[in-house]
């Protein structure tokens, strides 16, 4: 995995960022939905508990045993002062206080104290019995319509009045409260016979059991939902590597091509967006190679048919000057024919190089070479009256080039030298053996060249303004034929530059 992979700008970053960013959204929206829903679920699970102890007391009271006697008023708003009658015993009141016992039970008599927790209470009777039911987080308690506590005997106020008030009414009630620290779910319910409200009652349960399940629940969410991300991570990152590797093989296919190798295509596999986007490069590749191959033929053709007329008004100039009874006015502007014809003459003749070499027709003719030999006579051609600026050390060193295109090589970057070295400066031509390949260096003492120019002095036409204007330097394609000669040997050429340092030309050709 390199650096750049996990970099933010990279779209295999971005793509794995982006579905970990979602998936974080989706956990959290269902994660949340999902607790809702559990919790719902547990409460609506109570709520159901709630109502079959509701239904319990209202059956109890609706139809209640044989043996169970109500001997005191119950609703008096509802039944005035009525008596509700046992089922076996004739209708009307009971005698002031009869029981089988003898004792006068014209009301509830108080019943045990309560017991357990603070949800701790009696919960619904059994069928034919007379004791109550505990339960640790249920409490039950039943109250007449004036609020007092029925059952079980000093178990207070009902705990919400809201409730009991429409529970009164006839409505049944479920709400959530907050008793002594815990939350409790509360229910009120009317406890009637033939169609009168004649109490309440009120159950409640304890939620603790709720809260600590949805509470252990979040905490499973917390837990697994990084363990989720983090595998979604590694996934998309996976994923997205498969389906990146296809455009890192067309950048990388796309990266190798060349000026000179615009004959190449990028591959194509199957029938994607990258497969048509593989499409769409090469469609642009064969319009650009196009392009470069109809400007090669111009200038080959151009250069070609340029050469005859030059020939003709070079030897009709030379015939001129000849001739020793011109006048010499006449003979000044011939004489400026002559130059000009030449300059143009030697600027064909490098287009005429250049397009051989991207036509790959520039093939030298490799021999040993003496490297001293060579040099001395591209100093000859560069410099003919000499020049003390020059300095040669090479020694007995063999190269396998071409000797006319190795000459040309070195002219062009003796006179490139000369022409921006100040008359103080020096001009260094060093040789030596590096394994295979001899390496030349040649540096100057002149102006040197900026660094937002350095990349392209090799180009064609290409000019350093400050440096490099049209009246004070060549044509512009002098560096441009040095590199296609080094290419056609096999070798090398870098330049090295500081702004008032000078330059340094380094040259790495193959060893004889």
């Amino acid at each position: 995995m390199t650096p750049a992979t996990w970099r933010v700008t990279s779209i295999r970053a971005r793509l794995t960022l982006w579905n970990v960013a979602a998936l974080a959204l989706i956990l959290l929206v269902l994660g949340a939905a999902l607790r809702w829903s559990v919790e719902r679920n547990l409460i609506a699970s109570v709520d159901g508990d709630l109502r079959l102890r509701i239904a319990r007391h209202q059956e109890f009271w609706h139809n209640p045993p044989p043996e169970f006697r109500i001997y005191g008023p119950v609703n008096t708003k509802a039944m005035g002062d009525t008596w509700l009658p046992d089922r076996g015993r004739p209708p009307g009141p009971p005698p002031q206080g009869a029981r089988p016992d003898g004792r006068d039970r014209t009301k509830l008599e108080p019943g045990p104290p309560r017991q357990g927790g603070a949800f701790a209470g009696p919960g619904p009777w059994k069928r034919g019995g007379r004791r109550p039911q505990w339960t640790e987080r249920a409490s039950e308690a039943g109250y007449d319509l004036a609020g007092r506590a029925m059952f079980p005997m000093g178990a207070g106020k009902a705990w919400l009045s809201s409730g009991f008030d429409r529970a009164a009414k006839g409505k049944q009630t479920f709400a959530t409260i907050r008793r002594e620290g815990t939350e409790v779910r509360v229910a009120y319910a009317p406890l009637q016979r033939d169609g009168a409200v004649l109490a309440v009652v009120q159950v409640a349960y304890s939620l603790g059991d709720v809260g600590l399940a949805v509470a252990n629940f979040n905490r499973t969410l917390l837990m697994l939902a990084p363990v989720g991300l983090l595998i979604a991570a590694l996934g998309g990152l996976l994923l997205t590597g498969r389906m990146v590797s296809p455009l890192r093989r067309l950048t990388s296919e796309a990266a190798s091509m060349g000026a000179d190798d615009l004959s190449r295509r990028l591959p194509v596999a199957g029938r994607d967006e990258f497969a048509t986007l593989a499409e769409t490069v090469n469609g642009m590749l064969g319009r650009i190679e196009h392009a470069f191959e109809q400007q090669r033929r111009f200038t080959a053709d151009a250069s070609h048919e340029l050469r005859t007329p030059l020939t003709v008004i070079k030897a009709n100039a030379g015939l001129a000057l000849a001739d020793e009874t011109l006048p010499a006015e006449h003979r000044r502007s011939v004489a400026s024919i002559d130059r000009a014809a030449g300059r143009m003459h030697q600027t064909i003749q490098d287009l005429l190089l250049l397009a051989r070499s991207d036509a790959g027709e520039l093939t030298p003719n490799l021999r040993p070479t003496p490297l001293a030999g060579t040099l001395e006579d591209a100093a000859e051609c560069a410099f003919p009256h000499g020049d003390a600026r020059l300095s040669l050390e090479c020694g007995d060193l063999m190269v396998t080039a071409d000797a006319g295109q190795l000459t040309r090589l070195f002219t062009n970057l003796f006179d490139n030298a000369g022409r921006h070295t100040p008359p103080d400066g020096r001009i260094v031509a060093e040789a030596r053996r590096e394994g295979g390949k001899v390496v030349v260096t040649l540096r100057d003492t002149g102006a040197g060249i900026d660094p937002e120019h350095l990349p392209h002095v090799c180009e064609r036409f290409y000019r350093v303004d400050k440096a490099r204007a049209r009246q004070h330097g060549g044509t512009g394609l002098g560096l441009a034929i040095c590199r296609s000669i080094v290419q056609a040997h096999g070798g090398s050429m870098r330049l090295d530059s500081r702004p008032g340092e000078g330059v340094t030309v380094t040259v790495e050709l193959p060893a004889a």
